[in-house]
């Protein structure tokens, strides 16, 4: 998991069409827990990067800010569900060297995982973005489905196990570091 989000970091820093060799929408990377993407588009990116993460129930927010170098950018992202249903769309435009912020709101009637695509329109221009993903229950952490009756039974590196009994959980998720 620790991994995962830093390999996330490492690669919003390099241009989206190098994210396209790490990413795909089968395998998204995790949100960083914080919902927040940052990086910078060179001129030439053509790649789409994926990342995943659980909201809900009630409003999601994504927030867009893009910040061109001298030319326009187009960026196109949309959220989905886990069948690739379409939640959400979004394509902000900035142009020559005007900055640009757009907000969009959902409301989801329950939890559910979610993949968020960031890619491109228009092939021209660089600048730099932000994308912050915020609202109800939104992290990158990944939600067990547990039985409501049993044990659940962690055994440690060490080799110390812990037993959980699982009429006392109301929710589990994995949280990434």
């Amino acid at each position: 998991m620790k991994s995962a989000a830093l390999c996330a970091l490492a690669c919003l820093a390099a241009p989206l069409a190098a994210q396209t060799t790490h990413m795909d929408r089968r395998h998204p990377l995790l949100l960083p827990a914080e919902g927040v993407l940052t990086g910078r588009i060179a001129e030439d990116d053509k790649g789409e990067a994926y990342y995943a993460f659980t909201a809900g129930p009630g409003p999601l927010v994504i927030t867009v800010d893009i910040t061109p170098d001298n030319a326009n950018i187009n960026l196109d992202l949309g959220v989905f569900d886990a069948a690739g249903h379409a939640k959400l769309a979004m394509n902000p435009r900035a142009y020559n060297d005007k900055s640009v912020m757009e907000t969009k709101r959902i409301v989801l009637p329950k939890a559910e995982r979610l993949v968020l695509k960031v890619g491109r329109n228009w092939y021209e221009g660089s600048g730099t973005f932000r994308i912050q993903v915020a609202g109800a229950g939104t992290g990158g952490g990944q939600s067990l489905d547990l039985p409501a009756q049993g044990t659940l039974r962690l055994t440690m590196k060490n080799g110390k196990t812990l037993d959980v009994d699982l009429a006392e959980v109301r929710s589990a998720m994995v949280q990434p570091r």
